[in-house]
């Protein structure tokens, strides 16, 4: 589940900015951000301002200022960023703000969508382990996981490497992988996390001590 918000503008069609029409200068200023978001427009077709003006698309009544919404949903990292450029452009609307849970996120041709920033997939407090920690319990930690691999972190909790699933088959000699260890019965198993046991998790590549800690663990 990908963490996103949505950040709405109630405003009008004559709405302006720099002379612009607010909604066209709003999608231009969202796609030069460079961020993972989207933008849409919608026209309705009645409404009402606070000033008792009329909208509507009647012909006996007819208006040429239409209310209109304008929609960016945007990776809850890069929300603040968003929300600061539309404020100072809004001179005449009403701007909210909701949470929204995103399933999925993908655009055509690309793997992941342009303008992704580590930050809004890595694990913000991923599961470490030491040095000293036995290979049995990083197995044990990793099956009740959903990653496959964690940091490895000194007495000052800084980090000196990374421990894979890789490490624990081709260093360690763990006989299958991670996914077939967690669907194998118990007979299985526990001999496998003994054989583990004496060993301690030494780091597959190192660090220096002062680099910030790695945050995505899969």
């Amino acid at each position: 589940m990908l963490h996103y918000k949505v950040l709405e503008i109630f405003t009008s069609e004559e709405a302006r900015c720099h002379g612009k029409p607010l909604h066209s200068a709003i999608v231009e200023q969202v796609r030069d951000l460079k961020i993972a978001a989207r933008t849409m427009v919608t026209r309705g077709i009645e409404g009402s301002y606070e000033s008792g003006e009329m909208a509507t698309g009647r012909l006996e009544v007819l208006s040429y200022n239409m209310p209109l919404r304008i929609t960016v949903i945007v990776p809850a990292t890069d929300f603040d960023r968003v929300l600061s450029t539309v404020e100072e452009m809004v001179a005449d609307g009403i701007i909210a703000a909701r949470d929204v849970d995103v399933i999925s996120h993908k655009t055509r041709g690309l793997l992941m969508p342009r303008h992704t920033k580590v930050r809004e997939i890595m694990t913000p407090a991923p599961k470490t382990v030491a040095t000293t920690t036995t290979l049995d319990e990083v197995a044990r930690a990793l099956l009740s996981s959903t990653f496959t691999g964690l940091p490895v972190v000194d007495e000052e909790n800084h980090p000196v490497g990374v421990l894979s699933q890789g490490d624990l088959i081709y260093k360690a000699g763990m006989p299958m992988r991670l996914g077939l260890l967690a669907e194998s019965d118990g007979e299985k198993v526990g001999p496998i996390l003994e054989a583990l046991a004496g060993s301690g998790a030494r780091p597959a590549r190192c660090a220096s001590a002062r680099t910030t800690p790695p945050r995505c663990t899969h």
